[in-house]
């Protein structure tokens, strides 16, 4: 997708080619969006005195949390060798279909950003019906937003759309995701009203949804945002 941080609308052969290239989730459906993401590793080996500036005179990456896209791991040997290896999590960008409706465009790239999140926070490789989901539940947010700024009844067709989707992992992970988010934002927060980024903390964590699925509202069908895919190119 040539520089990082790229984001951009693509005609569906080479969003389509970018989903395959980088093994997408279920990547043979039509898909409407993309993130591409990659760990780029590097290894330091070292005897004797650490030289200013080399790697191994440096804090632990790991403890800059003004940096979540990195980590690294110090090893110091009996020997007096010491090695430390470090990833670079980086997102390379992330397209979307050419020619989507607006509102269908904000929530593409909703559960776009959500995979890059994801990804530069180093969560670990969850469930499908747990990381579509709450990839899905940002959709749902930012539509519900939309829906309570400028009222109409497109963003609110599109989240019954979203509500009702029959898919195993897209709609069945948004309405565990939905279900669970909800218990989370009505319990009592420490110090004020909990926050979405909380919220991920907590998926992150658990790895799992912990609510029962609700029943899925009738007249649904696989359609809605049950196409849209992620790339992870390593």
């Amino acid at each position: 997708m040539g520089s990082s941080n790229q984001m951009r609308l693509a005609v569906l052969q080479a969003l389509s080619a970018l989903c395959q290239e980088s093994g997408s989730f279920h990547h043979d459906r039509c898909p409407l969006g993309v993130t591409v993401s990659s760990v780029q590793m590097e290894q330091w080996h070292a005897h004797g005195p650490d030289p200013p500036g080399s790697p191994f005179s440096l804090p632990p990456i790991a403890g800059r949390q003004a940096v979540p896209q990195r980590a690294a791991v110090k090893v110091q040997r009996a020997s007096g060798e010491r090695s430390m290896v470090s990833k670079t999590f980086e997102v390379r960008g992330i397209a979307a279909l050419v020619d989507l409706p607006r509102l269908q465009l904000g929530a593409v790239l909703a559960h776009e950003l959500c995979h890059a999140f994801m990804h530069l926070f180093r969560f670990p490789r969850l469930p499908p019906v747990v990381t579509e989901g709450v990839c899905e539940l940002w959709a749902w947010l930012w539509l519900s937003a939309s829906a309570a700024a400028e009222g109409g009844e497109e963003a609110a067709a599109r989240l019954r759309l979203l509500e009702r989707n029959a898919d195993p992992v897209y709609g069945a992970g948004l309405r565990q995701a939905k279900a669970c988010f909800d218990e989370f934002m009505a319990a009592p927060g420490d110090g004020g009203p909990r926050t979405l980024p909380e919220f991920m903390k907590l998926v992150r964590r658990k790895r799992r949804w912990w609510v029962a699925e609700p029943a899925a509202p009738a007249g649904g069908g696989r359609h809605g945002a049950g196409a849209r895919r992620r790339g992870r190119k390593r």
